[in-house]
């Protein structure tokens, strides 16, 4: 039995993204993507489980991930040329106890936008721009 108060169930659909070279495949929009969420190399996603404004409203609305340190510092998949060690980051004791070593934090489109033009362009402004704004 239908009862009108029942929200019709929707399809959660969940988009992966990941860095160049580490892709499944390339969409439509030029993004590199995984196909399921098992690959490691995911770094950002779009999930499609935000209720809607209005409970006719069929346009799916989405939640945004971005791939954080326990420090709440964004992820950057591009290694840069230093002299340090390998240019792995230092986690405090603490977190390296209590925390996972990397989380996924809800963000606004704005800033989910600016992370996968970086992951295109590879241009490191539009990152500190993004690391500036999560601050």
């Amino acid at each position: 039995m239908n009862h009108i108060f029942q929200q019709p169930k929707q399809n959660n659909e969940t988009k992966y993204y990941c860095f160049f070279g580490k892709e499944d495949y390339i969409d439509e929009e030029g993004f590199a993507r995984a196909k399921n969420s098992e690959n490691q190399e995911i770094i950002a996603k779009a999930v499609s489980n935000k209720k809607p404004k209005h409970f006719s409203d069929n346009i799916k609305h989405y939640r945004y991930y971005v791939k954080m340190s326990p420090n709440m510092e964004l992820f950057n998949p591009i290694s840069l040329y230093s002299t340090s060690s390998n240019n792995k980051q230092e986690f405090s004791h603490i977190n390296r106890i209590c925390k996972d070593s990397w989380i996924f934090k809800e963000v606004d489109k704005n800033i989910f936008d600016k992370y996968l033009l970086f992951l295109k362009t590879k241009n490191m402004q539009t990152f500190k721009d993004i690391q500036r704004q999560l601050k």
